[in-house]
């Protein structure tokens, strides 16, 4: 659980220098709609769900939700190079 006023990235670089990798995080609770750049980051750490705060709910999203259409490595063709 991330508590500011938003995703503090800090705390997830920290996490991934401990060893976490993608993909080993469940979920992340933050106060505020995630930003255009923490959606990316939610993203391409395979976080499973984001819980945050939008006026007076509590939403509960995936990445892939809160980023449609977005680009990561599953798009790319791995044929190539």
């Amino acid at each position: 659980i991330l508590e500011d006023s938003g995703l503090d990235q800090a705390e997830l670089a920290r996490a991934l220098a401990e060893g976490h990798r993608p993909g080993d995080f469940v979920a992340v609770a933050i106060t505020a709609p995630p930003c255009g750049g923490c959606r990316q980051w939610l993203l391409e750490l395979r976080v499973g769900r984001v819980l945050f705060r939008d006026g007076d709910r509590v939403l509960e999203m995936t990445p892939d939700e809160l980023l449609p259409e977005s680009f990561g490595a599953t798009r790319l063709d791995a044929t190539w190079g």
